[in-house]
């Protein structure tokens, strides 16, 4: 189901032959130098981890289009230091059903520190796409426009449309609020000021408005 969305990124499908040969070679992984010395104290969670990817490794093995197998694969080998290899498993997963969340949520997130901010505002239009309700989806695609492209207005024109499609007062405020921090952080006090305010009038016992607010006086 989810082909199309591989071929738009320029990833290609695998056969079921394929996807067992490749998750074969993480059998024996083991975490990155950098995870074992961060863990050094805390051996058990490591063993927690491997426990849980050879259970990953064996239910895709009898079953080559498990979803919950690869997200978990994604995770786990992420939480090992390697992010690269969890790209091509939430891929799998997203093939399998592109509907899922957290295989887009990942990815998104992968891209954003990868500072690959094309795929990333692509993978956070998916999540959009699937979920319109969630506010959240704006406010991460916003920080990208925002903070790592400089490109103010994308940024709020997204909020913009987002406040039109959330139909929740809360999750609107959520949008209006960073956008707000963002003229914040970027020193347009006036603006900023002016949305704090129009929030407090929402929620005048709200204190972290009224806060905001005298920041910015």
């Amino acid at each position: 189901k989810g082909t199309k969305y591989l071929a738009s990124a320029g990833v290609k499908s695998m056969t079921p032959t394929e996807r067992v040969s490749y998750i074969n070679t993480y059998a024996a992984i083991k975490p990155s130098p950098e995870i074992m010395k961060i863990n050094a104290a805390n051996p058990e969670m490591l063993d927690r981890l491997n426990k849980s990817l050879l259970e990953a490794v064996n239910t895709i093995r009898a079953n080559p289009f498990d979803y919950n197998a690869w997200v978990d694969s994604g995770v786990i080998v992420t939480a090992y230091g390697y992010p690269d290899d969890a790209e091509r498993m939430y891929f799998n997963a997203v093939e399998i059903d592109p509907t899922g969340i957290v295989p887009w949520n990942n990815l998104a997130d992968y891209y954003t520190k990868k500072q690959n901010y094309t795929k990333a505002l692509w993978a956070y239009d998916q999540l959009i796409n699937l979920n319109v309700s969630r506010s959240v989806d704006y406010v991460h695609k916003f920080e990208v426009y925002a903070y790592f492209l400089k490109d103010e207005r994308s940024a709020v024109a997204l909020i913009e449309a987002g406040v039109k499609k959330l139909e929740s007062p809360a999750k609107q405020a959520t949008l209006w609020r960073a956008l707000a921090e963002y003229y914040e952080f970027t020193n347009q006090k006036a603006k900023a000021r002016e949305i704090y305010t129009k929030l407090l009038t929402l929620d005048p016992n709200n204190r972290t408005e009224y806060e905001s607010i005298l920041r910015t006086l």
